[in-house]
């Protein structure tokens, strides 16, 4: 007799069982959904903030590259119509760096340049400030 209940034991899983598994694993996957919105938004911020970087990089280099004199620094600084100036990320946001110069009263000193890069929406996104070693002012 055992020896025939054991034959028609049903083993397995009933269908209401799989059904409560169906929803746990449901509420559980909801739950990790706003964590992926989160981590999306963040790569795409990341890309426009690694692109302004650079961008800034890029400046601050080209500023430190200019001669020793304030007038010339100066004269780069004002030049509006330089294309380096602007740097498209691959979201298509397209930014802008402006470029400040405080020239030094004395000379030999340093001059202040201050770069920003902003959004069309005048956003900062990145800004940096250095200093350059000027023999003279023109």
């Amino acid at each position: 007799m055992d020896r025939i209940k054991l034959l028609k034991r049903d083993d397995g899983f009933s269908l209401m069982e799989i059904a409560i598994s169906m929803l746990l694993a449901g509420v559980i996957a909801v739950a990790f959904v706003p964590l992926l919105i989160s981590a999306q938004r963040n790569a795409a911020s990341n890309i426009t903030t690694t692109a302004a970087v650079q961008l800034l990089n890029d400046q601050l280099e080209r500023a430190r590259k200019q001669s020793s004199a304030c007038s010339q620094i100066s004269a780069w600084a004002a030049s509006t119509v330089d294309p380096t100036r602007t740097i498209t990320d691959d979201r298509g946001v397209t930014m802008t760096a402006s470029v400040t110069v405080t020239c030094p009263t004395t000379y030999p000193g340093t001059a202040r340049v201050a770069i920003v890069v902003k959004r069309p929406t005048n956003v900062t996104v990145a800004d940096a400030t250095t200093r350059i070693p000027l023999l003279t002012a023109s």
